[in-house]
């Protein structure tokens, strides 16, 4: 039994602990936001460099969370707090897809304090061009002219985000998986590149079945560039609650901030490959679909 004494004394340690456990969480928290903030001014000063925004073409099935992942990308890249604010349309997964003709989000790439004051003056702003493009149909029904018409609109892109789901049934799963390597072709013989971004990361059980879905994503689209995330939903953000209540995810921020900067490598090495591509008869033209500009 523990004399009266002793009892001051572990209570002591006991709070020392907590103490110590406290403050290597939130340092640990505090390193992982300085990493997210460096890649994000990483993000920025590549584009700044650019004359235009690079502009990136974001593809993919229905219900894959195409356009959820450029909200997310918005919300990552604008270092936005709060309620979530979606610029691409969404709609539930039963539902037909909410985007009917191609969007172009502007999204804005968030700075220092003194650096935006600077650009506002200047009139100037780090921007990434996002296209929201029509759902692919079905990959049973997917032919190459559609993948061609995806790629032929305005503005032609540079570079291109093809988002695939995770979960959802195996057989639906197993069919898109089966169309990378088509999608791929009609991609690269446009001159472009592009990642993949595989949604709904949640859904995978183990390490190992994500790394088997990674070898066999990266086989058949022949590319190292797969990335797993988990986008920023309102069916996952929303509190009934706190309906203010919306946290950041710091793993999705630093994803999505990675495939951005990815994105915007690759629209640089086609501008500077550009002289090339007009010889070859590259580039894409216009479809003459409707076009809607957003600002972000």
């Amino acid at each position: 039994m523990l004399s009266p004494s002793a009892v001051p004394l572990l209570l002591s340690y006991a709070a020392a602990a907590v103490t110590g456990v406290a403050a290597f969480l939130a340092l640990r928290r505090f390193n992982r936001e300085e990493t997210v903030a460096s890649l994000r001014q990483d993000v920025r000063d590549t584009v700044l460099l650019l004359r235009e925004p690079p502009t990136v073409l974001v593809t993919g099935f229905r219900a894959h969370g195409k356009s959820s992942f450029i909200n997310t990308a918005c919300r990552a890249l604008a270092a936005e707090a709060g309620p979530m604010l979606l610029r691409a349309e969404t709609s539930p997964p039963v539902t037909h897809s909410a985007t009917i003709d191609r969007c172009v989000v502007r999204a804005a790439v968030a700075g220092g304090g003194s650096e935006a004051k600077e650009e506002e003056e200047e009139g100037t702003c780090a921007e990434v061009a996002l296209v929201d493009a029509p759902a692919l149909p079905e990959p049973g029904q997917l032919t190459r002219v559609d993948v061609e018409e995806a790629l032929s609109g305005v503005p032609p892109p540079e570079c291109v985000a093809l988002v695939l789901r995770c979960g959802g049934p195996a057989k639906d799963r197993h069919a898109a998986v089966k169309k990378l390597a088509d999608v791929a072709t009609a991609i690269r013989q446009r001159g472009l590149q592009f990642v993949v971004v595989l949604t709904h990361k949640k859904r995978i059980k183990s390490m190992r079945q994500a790394e088997e879905l990674r070898r066999e994503i990266a086989f058949r689209a022949r590319t190292d560039c797969v990335y797993f995330i988990e986008n920023y939903t309102v069916g996952n953000m929303l509190n009934l609650r706190r309906p203010w209540a919306t946290k950041n995810n710091l793993e999705t921020h630093y994803t999505v901030l990675m495939i951005v900067r990815q994105c915007v490598e690759f629209a640089k090495l086609r501008r500077s490959h550009s002289v090339i591509r007009a010889t070859d008869g590259g580039g894409g033209g216009g479809s003459g679909s409707s076009t809607r500009l957003l600002h972000c």
